[in-house]
């Protein structure tokens, strides 16, 4: 059998991609799809139709991606969303044939976009939507604020993926997140009890939310309109509160703790990252250092934190000095007359 240049190549484009996780193929898909009917609302044409005409005039790409980029900036298209689809889309193109590398070019494209600033959401608002909400939904916001999750890797979960510690703890398969790597992170004791509704009666293999991306897309549209919080930006059209705004908020809350911990456990790279090898349990200590960030009903600021953890300390420390007392008082070292009067002086602790 000889080899087949032809052939080989061929395959080769075939397959190329494959690699890919799911989710980055699928929107690579949809983003092919969606400028499909871009290209036949502007300019009455499929796709295929325009590539052809493009073999004899490459430079015409350009004025073709620029369009479409504006067309994404005018839907109020995030800029790094709008970055990914222009990519996916000069990738298909080169893939036909028609290079459009010039770098110049494209970054003339790309560099005026404007970029505006994001509306973070509040814990005050997460508590609203989650009074409106049913109890799926109320369990997929609690799991996700508080886990960092993608929402393609929560409704990707499957129950041998959860595993009950101290906290439930979360495995991100690298077959089911966005970067291919996998990675550990958990959920809040406040998000436990909704969690364990989804997890029992289910063998291992099965997903613990009878949900898709869309359904929990509808879901929240629903619930922050019965909040009053169906509010968009002045840009564009899109929602200031979307299914994204919860990891973005687990994000924030845990990027309150020292190092890139939060982003960590969100599953995001960073400068010398490849250092952080937390084991299990150092990961949990530290999550639950930082777990009052992620409370929604049962908050704790920053200065009640700070003086419960003094007064347990302090508690601590008085209870292994009573336990000194009573084996003294065993040993008949400390009279037990004396005993009672010991015990009285030691100092109160109260929570100012």
């Amino acid at each position: 059998m000889t080899f087949n240049v032809e052939h080989e190549a061929e395959e080769f484009n075939k397959t190329r991609g494959d690699s890919l996780a799911p989710s980055t193929k699928r929107m690579r898909d949809q983003t092919l799809d969606m400028f499909n009917d871009f290209c036949k609302n502007e300019f009455g044409e499929e796709l295929d139709s325009i590539i052809e005409k493009l073999m004899t005039n490459h430079e015409a790409g350009y004025s073709l991606l620029k369009k479409y980029k504006d067309y994404e900036v005018t839907r109020g298209i995030a800029v790094p969303t709008i970055r990914l689809r222009f990519h996916y889309v000069k990738q298909h193109l080169k893939r036909h044939g028609i290079n459009l590398d010039d770098r110049e070019k494209t970054k003339d494209i790309l560099g005026k976009i404007h970029k505006h600033k994001r509306t973070p959401i509040s814990h005050e608002a997460i508590e609203k939507i989650l009074l409106c909400s049913d109890h799926l939904l109320k369990t997929l916001i609690l799991v996700q604020s508080s886990s960092g999750l993608r929402v393609s890797e929560l409704i990707g979960l499957r129950v041998s993926d959860v595993t009950k510690k101290d906290r439930y703890q979360i495995k991100v398969r690298a077959d089911n997140t966005k970067t291919r790597t996998e990675r550990d992170t958990f959920c809040s004791k406040e998000s436990e009890s909704f969690l364990e509704y989804y997890l029992k009666d289910k063998t291992d293999d099965e997903k613990v939310f009878p949900i898709g991306r869309m359904g929990m897309t509808v879901a929240l549209r629903k619930a922050l309109s019965k909040a009053g919080l169906e509010k968009r930006y002045d840009h564009s059209y899109q929602r200031t509160i979307t299914t994204h705004s919860f990891r973005a908020f687990f994000i924030t809350e845990m990027g309150k703790m020292e190092g890139f911990f939060g982003h960590s456990l969100a599953g995001h790279d960073h400068y010398m990252s490849q250092y952080d090898r937390y084991s299990e349990s150092m990961l949990l200590e530290k999550y639950i250092e930082g777990e009052h960030n992620l409370q929604i009903f049962d908050r704790i600021n920053g200065k009640n934190l700070k003086e419960i953890t003094e007064l347990q300390k302090k508690m601590k420390v008085q209870q292994d000095t009573i336990e000194q007392l009573k084996i003294m008082v065993d040993e008949s070292l400390i009279p037990t007359a004396e005993w009672g009067e010991i015990l009285k002086n030691l100092p109160k602790l109260t929570l100012r």
